[in-house]
């Protein structure tokens, strides 16, 4: 039996088009990469400095803030998520925002 999702983002030329997420870490990842942007890109956000790929104070708290709201209602695995989201973000600090392997965090 196989298990998973397609991600389809198709609004824009060049866009990823079907990506195949086939593991929990790559479903994270595309929403976590997500909520990211959609904090990034807050009218409210005015610590975003333009041209920087790592996240602000501001930021990373509001990150985790809209990620732990989403995991909330989970009741297994909860902390192995929460967790997942530690170590995916002090990944994407270090790395300028780029996540290379999400299977691996």
């Amino acid at each position: 039996m196989n298990i998973g999702y397609v991600w389809v983002l198709a609004n824009y030329p060049g866009d990823a088009g079907a990506v195949d997420l086939d593991t929990p870490a790559k479903m994270l990842d595309r929403l976590f990469s997500e909520v990211i942007n959609d904090v990034v890109n807050m009218d409210e956000n005015k610590t975003h400095i333009l041209n920087v790929l790592t996240l602000s104070k501001w930021e990373e708290s509001e990150v985790r803030c809209q990620i732990a709201t989403l995991l909330k209602p989970l009741t297994e695995d909860k902390n192995h998520y929460l967790q997942f989201m530690d170590r995916y973000l002090k990944v994407y600090q270090e790395n300028n925002g780029h996540i290379e392997e999400p299977d691996k965090i």
